[in-house]
């Protein structure tokens, strides 16, 4: 009879180190951080201190938007002339820094992007803590 087949081994999801044990998979959130603080640090190194000046327009954003999405900031801050990362995806990161320091809290609410290399995918709706 052949060899079982088994939907958790194989087809690299699991592969092997060079010792033949079995690497941890990453999980979702694992690579969605990687990813972000890939971007981020890309931006920080084609614009100097990129970050810091992106977080502050985030947070000058927020005084004035009661509510708004990410997509929303990227282009505003186009239109403002403001230095734009290689990744649009950076911002992503920017606004999770002002999530994280409590300027903007995340609502359940979603629209659909206006870019168009966001396919129409659900743009989480932000609120300022923050507003003037």
């Amino acid at each position: 009879m052949g060899e079982q087949f088994s939907m958790f081994d194989s087809y690299g999801f699991n592969p092997e180190d060079q010792n033949g044990q079995k690497k941890r998979i990453p999980t979702g959130k694992e690579l969605r951080d990687e990813g972000i603080n890939k971007a981020v640090n890309h931006a920080d190194l084609r614009v100097p201190n990129w970050s810091i000046k992106a977080l502050k327009y985030v947070i000058e954003y927020a005084k004035k938007n009661m509510f708004f999405t990410c997509e929303d900031v990227r282009i505003q801050s186009r239109k403002d002339n403001f230095p734009q990362p290689p990744d649009g995806r950076a911002w992503g990161g920017i606004i999770s820094k002002a999530r994280q320091r409590e300027f903007i809290i995340r609502t359940r609410e979603t629209r659909s992007a206006k870019i168009a290399s966001n396919h129409a995918g659900p743009c989480r709706i932000w609120q300022s803590k923050i507003i003037n």
